[in-house]
């Protein structure tokens, strides 16, 4: 991955978590639980939708789950 490619990733994540701080203070708790619902479900077929190396879902394409993730359901202070 190239720091172009890195860049751009975490400003996604900076993105994604501003989007979600903005439904949290307009949205119902439920519309904010199926956005998020949303976003990992179109991830995860993304992932899955190329195989590497036999792998449904490639060791790098989890990791980005997994931020993903993180971003949408940051662990309290």
């Amino acid at each position: 991955m190239g720091d172009g490619q890195g860049v751009h990733r975490g400003a996604g994540l900076q993105h994604l978590t501003e989007a979600v701080a903005l439904l949290e203070q307009k949205a119902t708790p439920g519309e904010v639980a199926g956005y998020k619902k949303f976003v990992m479900q179109v991830a995860e077929r993304v992932a899955e939708a190329h195989k590497e190396h036999g792998a449904d879902v490639s060791d790098a394409e989890r990791a980005a789950i997994e931020k993903l993730s993180a971003a949408l359901n940051p662990t309290p202070a």
